[in-house]
Parts: structure tokens; C-alpha cells; sequence
């Protein structure tokens, strides 16, 4: 099964950046149309080329019309300056938490324990709350 992540990054002066899930969606086209309609949100229009589509596959048993959500391993940043590592996106909620729950745990530069994290995001919606305003979006 394919599925499109859409993705915003913010260049800071510094050359710093900050990435945003934006969310999941089973076209290429519904990307384009959430884009459309965050185009004119505030922190969007000022950066109209930091949106990105990547395209993933799932393994899957499942009907992929029965797949409403994905679910995202991320795990601890390295350290402040670090982005939030992907593990992976899965179809069920199961194989994510196994991944999780096997992921080596390894150190932060401060010495503390990475510990990995499942989430779960709607397909068709924008769902993210941090930094720029919140948006509330159509569902498939």
C-alpha cells in the first residue's frame, strides 16, 4: 500500500530548521489540496516552498480500504539540536508498538535513555497542533 506523507520545513536565519508533520494521505493529490489550503495560514505563506511530499510504502494484510490511520515510531532526539528520529510508519498498531518495544535503547548526548514512541494519525487530516495555528481540515 502506498502513502503520502506531507511535510513543512522552516529555515531560520541561523540555518536552523524546524520540520512539521503535516499528515498522511492516500494521494499525491490530496497532498496538493491540503497544501492548497495552508497556503494562505499564517507561517505558510511565508514559506510556500518548504512543503514536502514523500511517498512510503506498508506491508500490509489488511484492505486498504479498511486502513483509516498510520501509525509513526519516532524515538528521543540525540540531543536539542537533533531532529526527532522516524522509525518507521505501519499499517497496525501492533507492529508499531513491537518496533517500539525492540528498538535499541541507546543514549542522548546527555547520557540519558532514548526511548521510542507510537502515534497514531488519521489518513486524510491535517493533525498537527505545534507551532504555527492549529487548523481544523476535512476528512476523506
Amino acid at each position: 500500500m502506498k502513502i503520502f506523507q506531507l511535510t513543512h520545513r522552516h529555515i531560520f536565519e541561523d540555518g536552523s530548521f524546524e520540520d512539521k508533520g503535516i499528515g498522511y494521505f492516500r494521494t499525491e493529490s490530496d497532498c496538493y489540496k491540503a497544501i492548497d489550503f495552508l497556503l494562505s495560514k499564517p507561517g505558510f505563506c511565508d514559506l510556500p516552498k518548504g512543503f514536502n511530499i514523500d511517498e512510503l510504502s506498508l506491508e500490509t494484510n489488511q484492505d486498504e480500504k479498511n486502513i483509516n490511520a498510520v501509525y509513526e515510531v519516532t524515538c528521543d532526539p540525540v540531543d536539542d539540536r537533533s531532529d526527532v528520529p522516524l522509525l518507521g510508519v505501519f499499517a497496525d498498531e501492533q507492529t508499531a508498538q513491537s518496533v517500539a518495544n525492540t528498538w535499541p535503547k541507546c543514549l542522548t548526548a546527555d547520557g540519558e535513555l532514548r526511548k521510542a514512541y507510537v502515534d497514531k494519525y488519521p489518513i486524510g487530516e491535517i493533525n498537527w497542533s505545534d507551532g504555527y495555528d492549529t487548523y481544523v481540515w476535512y476528512k476523506e
